[in-house]
């Protein structure tokens, strides 16, 4: 009964003295990453872009904020802001700016 456990021994050890992968292993792996990784550059660069359009979004907001926070402490628009009153005359035509374009396309007028 000896004898046979050596025998299986022997045979156990050249089987698993390769402990590497196969070169089939390997390029099925490589494969599947190529894969994950091509459906998930597409989606990576929509949600780019969707987050510098909230950025823009979240800029805009904080600027409108600062301008209106300035009125309400000093009772009247700071010179250096673009501003439009009341008569129609506006201050944005020294700074030239008449509308925002955001990234997505939309367009705001000032």
């Amino acid at each position: 009964m000896a004898k046979f456990y050596k025998c299986a021994q022997k045979h156990s050890n050249r089987k698993t003295r390769g402990k590497g992968f196969t070169l089939a292993e390997l390029l099925i792996v490589v494969a599947i990453i190529a894969v994950l990784v091509s459906i998930s550059i597409p989606i990576f660069t929509s949600q780019l872009h969707k987050a510098r359009v909230a950025t823009d979004w979240a800029n805009l907001r904080a600027y409108y904020a600062e301008i209106q926070a300035d009125f309400i402490s000093t009772g009247k628009y700071n010179k250096k802001v673009p501003y439009e009153d009341k008569q129609g005359s506006t201050g944005f035509d020294a700074f030239g700016l008449k509308e925002i374009t955001f990234l997505n396309g939309q367009k705001v007028k000032m």
